[in-house]
């Protein structure tokens, strides 16, 4: 389950780490962002993933990236404890809510996101006969 620690408002940059993820940073992505926050400052806020090896960004690498390259000391953040799992579906949805994606890059993280999403429900992926999901539709086939 998701925990958002509300008391934390905003982190070092430093201390944040990219690690992990599915996609890089975008170099066009953070000097684009560089030139917008250096005109009209940074608005909204990242979203970090707080773990026992340390403060993770899951939405927001690319922000991150360009507040550190601008010498940003601190930037706004939301903080949640989360499972891998949870973490991981945060920044499917992300990437796939944002950024444009060639086709082969949007394959692979809705299958990401399926895969996730069967691990984080499997209750789902059973049927009133204790089957499957994909085996019940192979049985319903077979019948027809």
């Amino acid at each position: 389950m998701i925990e958002r620690l509300t008391t934390v408002n905003e982190l070092p940059v430093d201390q944040i780490q990219i690690a992990g993820r599915l996609r890089d940073v975008s170099r066009d992505g953070v000097d684009t962002l560089k030139e917008a926050i250096s005109e009209r400052g940074f608005v909204g806020r990242i979203v970090v993933r707080r773990t026992k090896k340390g403060d993770f960004v899951l939405d927001g690498a690319n922000r991150l990236s360009a507040m550190r390259e601008l010498g940003e000391a601190v930037i706004p953040c939301d903080v949640l404890r989360c499972s891998d799992d949870e973490a991981l579906m945060f920044e499917i949805d992300g990437n796939l809510a944002g950024a444009k994606m060639t086709a082969l890059q949007l394959s692979y993280f809705l299958a990401q996101r399926r895969e996730t999403f069967q691990r984080l429900n499997p209750a789902l992926l059973q049927n009133s006969a204790g089957e499957g999901f994909t085996s019940g539709i192979h049985a319903i086939r077979r019948a027809a």
